[in-house]
């Protein structure tokens, strides 16, 4: 294939791993050691402040985001433990736990991982208050901070699994399977996403095209231009991916088949401007990508205010 889509759906491994003995632990960071480091004026003061950093960058969060800034509390509370100031280290995780938690209740799907995110850190903040040492309070926290990122461990994967078997299913003709993957894929997305795209597994954003071509193959084309919108607004930098949607298909003739039936549609409906959009859409990602500019600017001389075709015409400069 000259798209590298099928290859992405089974990379990007989680920001997570497996430590010996089945515990999930954040992976590798920068590493400080046990002493004070050389060259620094206070390393205890700098680790606090990048906790005090991270704390403070939680107003726009995912449950992706919410890792990362996870891992960077957990790497400097790891040296604060080796410098012995378990009071600083509970103190930070406590104010960060709050503050995770108001951020997570903020976002508009408050359902599944990032629900059961938040239940984990107020449970901890329940445990940590009947702790009598404020080791014994870290720990509370450590163990809330791992549950969290095992689960987005568990999301990531589940997500890739459900796009990656939709794209089975719709290549095996399975139409009805794969749109019930790929839709479950869909819609578990908003809980992972949050309002930060960058910082969500790009394999599971690819649903909404898969999604397009499915409704495509049973001619549905107001679905499939409605799926493929939403697949430009999932993935932002689409358009620069080297994707020939003939390849996802796996007969090429029933492919250039869907796409005469799609090519006939819109020149006896060309008040469907989602089927235009969705013809200009399969016709960019192919080898003539250059044919897309006029359908594009059919589009929007229909609608000046299309995005989509705004969009491609911009790429297309």
């Amino acid at each position: 294939m000259k798209t590298a889509l099928l290859a992405l759906l089974l990379l990007a491994g989680p920001l997570t791993q497996a430590a010996p003995g089945g515990r999930v632990r954040f992976a590798d960071g920068p590493r400080r050691g046990t002493g004070l480091c050389r060259g620094q004026d206070d390393p205890v003061a700098q680790a606090m402040e990048k906790i005090r950093k991270a704390i403070g960058e939680t107003r726009s969060i995912n449950l992706a985001r919410t890792v990362e800034l996870l891992k960077v509390i957990r790497n400097e509370g790891t040296f604060l433990e080796s410098q012995k100031k378990a009071k600083e280290q509970a103190a930070l995780y406590a104010q960060a736990a709050d503050a995770l938690a108001r951020a997570l209740e903020a976002q508009e799907a408050r359902t599944g991982p990032l629900r059961k995110a938040v239940l984990t850190l107020q449970k901890a903040s329940r445990r940590a208050e009947k702790k009598k040492t404020d080791e014994a309070r870290v720990g509370a926290w450590r163990y809330a901070f791992d549950r969290i990122a095992l689960a987005f461990q568990v999301e990531s994967a589940e997500l890739r699994a459900l796009v990656s078997l939709g794209l089975d299913c719709f290549r095996e003709g399975e139409f009805e399977e794969a749109e019930e993957a790929l839709k479950e894929a869909e819609e578990r997305l908003p809980a992972i996403l949050g309002r930060d795209l960058e910082t969500t597994d790009k394999n599971a954003r690819f649903a909404s095209m898969i999604l397009a071509q499915t409704y495509l193959a049973t001619g549905r084309y107001a679905e499939a231009g409605a799926a493929a919108r939403r697949g430009v607004r999932l993935v932002p930098d689409l358009a620069d991916e080297e994707i020939h949607l003939r390849d996802l298909h796996k007969n090429a003739e029933d492919y250039d088949s869907y796409l005469r039936k799609l090519d006939e549609h819109v020149a006896k409906n060309p008040a469907d401007l989602d089927a235009r959009f969705l013809l200009g859409f399969q016709i960019y990602f192919s080898p003539g990508r250059a044919k897309a500019k006029a359908v594009f600017e059919g589009l929007r001389e229909r609608n000046k205010d299309d995005e989509g075709a705004a969009y491609f015409l911009e790429k297309m400069k």
